[in-house]
């Protein structure tokens, strides 16, 4: 086989030489050029069949061989002459020929496993969609109103980051916008902030507390919310995350933040933010402004049972459609091993 610059046409080989890209293979079946950071290979037809040379390139010996030659390097790439010197047994072609093509096979299938599990994972995410908004129309129907968010709810901005705020005395516990998912909190870094015992008084969080984000790049992220279920001590929150205190005697928290991350209420919340500058962001006015279905607190209630033994029941669906995707994805390198290992290694 030969290697050449650059320039690749029908039947050549893509192979990535940088680290940690060293698995990155392709046939390609047109002409072109490829960036410096791939080698192209023309293999002798006479004697190398492409297909098979493309799984060998990514089996398991040949891996190993260009991580081990990649590490000596002064960068952390495979180079040229490293590439060519490689030896390996070779069978005749007419093996070659039948390997590559059981090969491309079991690759097909394995892809088409994969494709599957994407299609169902899609699925349950649609599933998920529907049954909510299904749930909030069926209240809808039910007869409920509307009412001001602003009516059924305390809506209070946070504190401003500075270098003033940097924790000294009487520091807490900080939630930033990249805390607040949609749905859950992701508290696996928390930052700290210097507050006053009057702003701690008057802003730490309560289990209930709904956190709206008010401003993001994208449009589908406008408005995300999740709750605020006491996980933290002694919590405040930043400027740019809107906290939302429900009225108990009017509104199950849960039960806000489902309508909030609704299609309805992501549609009432992007048409807020908009503004005539091209900037999408919320404020507390904005917030308060919202129209917020407001059934009985009882079918609140079994409206957020309802969407709870869903989530159950897809998440464990989901989880199992995890594990088979894990094991389709893990088929390629089996299926390499099984074929080169014994016969080529």
């Amino acid at each position: 086989m030969t290697s050449t610059k650059y320039l690749f046409s029908p039947g050549d080989v893509l192979y990535s030489k940088l680290r940690p890209y060293l698995r990155k293979v392709a046939l390609v079946d047109f002409r072109g050029l490829c960036s410096a950071d791939m080698y192209p290979i023309e293999a002798d037809h006479e004697v190398l069949d492409p297909t098979f040379l493309k799984f060998l390139l990514l089996s398991d010996s040949f891996s190993a061989y260009a991580n081990d030659e990649s590490r000596r390097a002064r960068m952390p790439k495979l180079n040229r002459q490293q590439l060519l010197s490689w030896e390996t047994p070779i069978p005749p072609l007419p093996e070659q020929e039948r390997i590559a093509a059981a090969l491309r096979e079991q690759f097909d299938a394995a892809a088409r496993m994969r494709a599957a599990m994407d299609t169902e994972a899609g699925s349950l995410r649609r599933l998920a969609t529907t049954t909510l908004e299904n749930l909030l129309a069926g209240l809808r129907q039910a007869g409920c109103g509307l009412r001001r968010c602003g009516d059924v709810a305390a809506v209070t901005g946070g504190i401003q980051k500075s270098p003033a705020r940097a924790p000294q005395a009487f520091h807490r516990p900080f939630l930033t916008v990249r805390n607040v998912m949609r749905g859950y909190l992701d508290l696996s870094e928390v930052e700290h902030m210097e507050v006053t015992p009057a702003e701690l008084d008057r802003l730490r969080l309560r289990a209930g507390d709904l956190l709206v984000v008010e401003g993001n790049g994208s449009r589908d992220q406008i408005g995300r919310n999740a709750l605020f279920r006491d996980e933290i001590d002694e919590c405040v929150h930043q400027n740019h995350v809107i906290r939302v205190r429900p009225r108990r005697d009017l509104l199950n928290p849960d039960y806000l933040s489902l309508y909030l991350n609704s299609r309805q209420g992501m549609e009432q919340m992007l048409q807020r933010a908009m503004t005539t500058t091209g900037l999408h962001t919320l404020s507390v006015r904005k917030i308060e402004s919202l129209e917020i279905p407001v059934p009985t607190l009882a079918q609140q209630d079994n409206a957020v049972e309802s969407w709870a033994a869903l989530v159950r029941q897809l998440d464990a669906a989901s989880r199992a459609a995890g594990r088979g995707a894990s094991e389709v994805d893990r088929l390629p390198a089996a299926i390499l091993r099984a074929a080169f290992s014994p016969s080529l290694g």
